[in-house]
């Protein structure tokens, strides 16, 4: 029994080296907790103290000897084999039953994220979910978990670490997709397991430098929105066999209304606000929220009800929550002392969808965001602020800026793309033929069948 015990002893140390996995909505999902507090060293020396008291009986002689020596033999090893059970359990708290759970589950589909706002992953995850076949989610930032679980009920894991072979530990076999929402570099880990088709679907589509980076061409498939997307990677110098791509429009605009009244014949009109965040960088930075109380200010002269709406994001730096905060006072205090019912906070910005906020609005003014193409679809006018080049140099850059009012930072730039923007509209024509190229020509929920059809077909469903 002794030897036992010590071969027990032993087997301790991989239990507790056992790497957490974190999770959420998965069934049986037990408390980890912390992991037991076990001297190895400890118990060694209690097997060597069973030996060394047998042995002093052994000298000693003597008829209950024998007896003495299995009890502390049978002591010895109940206290090894209690400490083993205790690691054994932990181990499959931590790890074990997890993995259990998602391969009990067979998925067939998953969305890996190595972002951290969160945010992006309920913007496809409603389209992943009409496949109808098992899916989950699979984070590499602990934070994540819980942030994800308040957003889906879908089932979030998140490895030990952002290694390949750790990421690629917690996959079932099962799995023959993976639908991604953001271009981390941590992608790169999830993207080394050849024997899962990549699906780039990207969280939104427009002419940031994250809408056309080279590395995009790593994913198997792409799926854009229109043409527009497709030669946006070419003009700049990014090539990506053509196979790759799939059109499939933007099925998060299925629930945006068309318009077809002019907004001239609007006495008091809604505008949408809508500023990007600041990105990582200066070269990133397309916010025009230092510019915002100016636009808004506009508005409120030409009796404009306006929709503040911030990038989620933008709240990440001290600078911009306070520019927030002064625009949002500036609408309550127009609130109070005018007819006119601006909207800020939670009412613009928590469960209110771009949808919905699309749907309240009859213009828009925004910066170089996703938000843009996916307004196009209402056939509303909308407005690009610039706060970095003129306007000439903006629509070479930018090209979803040239069925669009440029607003270049000053006073005389932002009157004149309000007034023709509120007014007579001349850029009418050109947003149809941008709302064309930009998103597929899809309408209603052709875009959401387009979807499911590619994905299907690509996953063998």
């Amino acid at each position: 029994m002794l030897p036992v015990s010590s071969w027990l002893v032993s087997a301790q140390p991989p239990f507790l080296a056992v790497r957490p996995i974190q999770a959420a909505n998965l069934t049986n999902l037990p408390v980890i907790g912390e992991p037991p507090r076990i001297q190895v060293k400890g118990l060694l020396r209690l097997v060597w103290a069973g030996y060394a008291v047998i042995a002093l009986l052994l000298l000693i002689g003597g008829a209950i000897g024998p007896w003495i020596s299995v009890v502390v033999s049978v002591v010895v090893l109940a206290a090894v084999a209690w400490n083993v059970v205790a690691a054994w359990i932990w181990a499959d708290k931590a790890r074990w039953r997890t993995l259990r759970e998602l391969r009990r589950m067979e998925p067939v589909a998953m969305m890996p994220y190595g972002g951290s706002a969160a945010f992006h992953i309920p913007m496809w995850e409603e389209y992943v979910r009409q496949l109808k076949v098992p899916y989950f989610i699979e984070t590499l930032r602990e934070p994540t978990v819980a942030k994800l679980a308040k957003l889906t009920d879908a089932p979030i894991v998140c490895p030990a670490d952002s290694t390949a072979k750790e990421i690629n530990s917690v996959i079932p076999p099962s799995v023959r997709g993976a639908f991604y929402v953001h271009n981390a570099a941590s992608n790169k880990g999830f993207l080394e397991n050849r024997d899962i088709t990549s699906i780039w679907v990207h969280h939104g589509d427009g002419d940031k430098i994250a809408s056309y980076r080279a590395k995009s061409g790593s994913y198997d498939f792409l799926f854009v929105a229109g043409q527009g997307a497709i030669d946006r990677y070419g003009a700049h110098g990014v090539s990506i066999p053509e196979e790759k791509f799939r059109i499939i429009g933007r099925p998060q605009t299925e629930s945006i209304d068309v318009e077809s009244t002019p907004i001239s014949s609007k006495t008091s009109p809604t505008v949408l606000y809508a500023p990007t965040w600041h990105g990582k960088s200066d070269d990133e930075n397309y916010s025009s929220l230092e510019f915002g109380e100016a636009i808004v200010r506009g508005l409120i002269e030409r009796n404009a009800n306006v929709i503040f709406r911030p990038h989620p994001a933008s709240r990440s730096a001290a600078k911009f929550r306070k520019i927030i905060t002064e625009i949002q006072d500036l609408l309550a205090q127009d609130a109070e002392t005018s007819q006119r019912t601006h909207v800020w906070g939670p009412p613009a910005e928590g469960d209110v969808s771009v949808a919905d906020v699309a749907n309240a609005s009859d213009a828009m003014v925004s910066d170089v965001s996703g938000i843009v193409t996916d307004y196009m679809q209402s056939n509303k006018p909308y407005a690009m602020v610039t706060l970095r080049m003129s306007e000439k140099d903006f629509k070479a850059e930018y090209p979803t800026t040239r069925a669009s009012y440029v607003i270049t930072g000053d006073e005389a730039s932002l009157n004149s793309a309000l007034d023709d923007m509120l007014g007579d509209d001349p850029l009418s024509e050109a947003r149809q033929v941008a709302r064309a190229y930009y998103l597929g020509g899809f309408e209603g929920q052709e875009s959401a069948h387009r979807f499911i059809a590619e994905s299907s077909e690509i996953l063998g469903l």
